[in-house]
């Protein structure tokens, strides 16, 4: 008999990471600088920097991975307040109506909506 295969899923949230800086790795060819930007686009953008910044260190995000792993856990939520999120959007699947835009608290009235 084989060895049990084991698998966890990372459900991150914010992460204080330099994700909003990945436009640094695009090839120069593939570099979009005079890409025009709407309002909407450019205050999501604003916000979403925001709650990068303030998230969580990638090395806590870490630990709660090797923990989860050890306790053989298959979902990883390092940030409990999304768990609100994914159950409004698993309500929607299950009722199977048109998916609900759910951000993570205080994303929303930081957008405006």
């Amino acid at each position: 008999m084989g060895a049990k295969l084991k698998a966890s899923v990372l459900c991150p949230g914010f992460v204080k990471t330099r994700i909003m800086e990945s436009e640094r790795n695009r090839p120069a060819g593939l570099q979009t600088p005079d890409r025009v930007v709407s309002e909407n686009e450019r205050a999501f953008l604003s916000a979403y920097r925001e709650f990068v910044g303030a998230g969580i260190p990638a090395s806590d995000v870490a630990g709660k991975v090797v923990d989860a792993i050890r306790d053989e856990r298959f979902w990883v939520f390092p940030h409990p307040e999304t768990l609100d999120s994914v159950r409004t959007r698993m309500d929607s699947v299950l009722s199977e109506t048109n998916p609900i835009f759910a951000p993570p608290g205080g994303m929303k009235e930081r957008l405006g909506m």
